[in-house]
């Protein structure tokens, strides 16, 4: 292609009829071209953000645009995941629109995040405190969960007077069920590998999770690992193999390790499925989510002869502390502060939910970690850190691949 007619031309063949009605059908795609050659939207994110560090609690950022498709509204709200879920939309005159971005208080909000995060954490401590088989821990937790959530989002649409996302997108309604069940599938094997190898080596096993993603993107989503995100992935192997390694040589059960590393798979399939899903997030995200969680583990222990779990008397209220607590209310006041917080914030503050559940499980349940151990701990944390962070001050929106919150409920595990 050597001149732009011609290349005009190309895209006009190419399009369906209904698609050449709007104007001239190559016109969105030179746009597309000098937006990217300009470099129009890079940093445009990070400015966004910076916005909202700057507002306080009752400010309003008026974003005012001509039409329902214009930039850099479309990109804000595509991009910017944490920003869509508190925006009211009011017409205006001349068929503009103006968006009202709230303001919030960032200190509760944050309050309020590593509050989820130590929810998250101290899972694996609730969880010894009962006797059940794992798969019925997750199957109550699970029901309990998505119980607790549902109720909340049916308060919040009765309130709000809107609709549910899933309606207005059965598809990816359906992959986000699906990432619930390879949710629901990670925690029967990462509960199994508490009772078999501890809360923390486990801990630590499955959060090898976003590294497999990291490692299977090029393949998968078509993007590049640069120097410092495969400087990170290796880091985070060596530390698998020294906490694993250790861990065949000690007294470690070898069936209990499998487990670990297999939530970790299921959490690797959890992302990807979650990778289609653009236009349910929120509270509503977290529902569909575990409700899928709920039925493919129901559907497990249905199979297995598990379906009704027998309770002793201390299992009852480990089983609502999980459930409601730690589950239920850790997901809500995690996505009713991320909003309101920075991205880079909930990305660093993120690595406190795996950190703090090697903590507990060291000073609370008296679990030995060697020196070789806590070593390979470090490596995993730090090298999953510094691969995500690393790309954050010049990352560019993706051509063909959707974002998803740089902590989102699937993380938070």
């Amino acid at each position: 292609i050597e001149t732009t007619l011609e290349l005009a031309e190309i895209i006009k063949s190419a399009m369906p009829a209904a698609a050449k009605r709007d104007g001239h059908p190559a016109r969105r795609t030179f746009q597309a071209i000098r937006i990217y050659i300009n470099g129009e939207l890079d940093g445009l994110s990070q400015a966004v953000t910076d916005m909202f560090d700057c507002l306080d609690k009752g400010a309003v950022l008026l974003d005012v645009r001509v039409h329902a498709r214009s930039f850099p509204s479309q990109f804000i709200i595509q991009h910017i995941y944490h920003i869509r879920f508190y925006c009211k939309k009011r017409s205006g005159k001349m068929g503009g629109t103006a968006i009202i971005w709230k303001g919030a208080s960032m200190r509760k909000s944050l309050l309020r995040y590593l509050a989820a995060l130590l929810l998250f954490g101290s899972n694996g401590i609730v969880a010894a405190q009962m006797l059940l088989p794992s798969t019925q821990i997750v199957l109550v937790r699970t029901f309990l969960g998505s119980l607790l959530l549902a109720v909340i989002l049916a308060a919040g649409l009765l309130r709000s007077h809107e609709t549910l996302q899933s309606a207005a997108h059965p598809k990816q309604a359906l992959f986000l069920a699906l990432s619930g069940a390879a949710l629901g599938g990670g925690w029967i094997f990462l509960f199994q590998a508490y009772r078999l190898i501890g809360v923390g080596v486990s801990s630590l096993l499955y959060y090898c999770g976003p590294v497999i993603v990291m490692a299977l993107s090029p393949i998968l989503f078509h993007m590049h690992l640069g120097a410092r995100k495969l400087a990170g992935f290796a880091a985070v192997v060596g530390g698998c193999f020294l906490v694993v390694g250790q861990g065949l040589r000690g007294t470690l059960s070898l069936f209990g390790l499998i487990c670990g590393f297999m939530s970790a798979v299921m959490y690797a399939l959890m992302v990807i499925f979650s990778k289609k899903v653009t236009d349910i997030c929120g509270l509503e995200n977290a529902t569909v989510q575990l409700i899928g969680s709920f039925a493919c583990v129901f559907i497990y222990a249905l199979l297995i002869g598990q379906a009704l779990p027998s309770f002793a008397a201390t299992d009852i209220a480990p089983a609502l502390m999980l459930g409601f607590v730690n589950t239920g209310l850790g997901c809500f006041l995690y996505f009713a502060a991320m909003h309101d917080l920075p991205v880079q914030t909930v990305s660093v503050c993120g690595y406190l939910e795996p950190l703090s559940a090697v903590v507990f499980s060291v000073i609370l349940l008296g679990e030995p970690m060697s020196a070789a151990q806590l070593a390979g701990a470090v490596l995993i944390l730090g090298g999953a850190a510094f691969s995500e962070l690393s790309g954050k001050a010049k990352a560019k929106p993706a051509a063909k691949t959707a974002p998803i919150p740089s902590r989102s409920l699937q993380q938070a595990r």
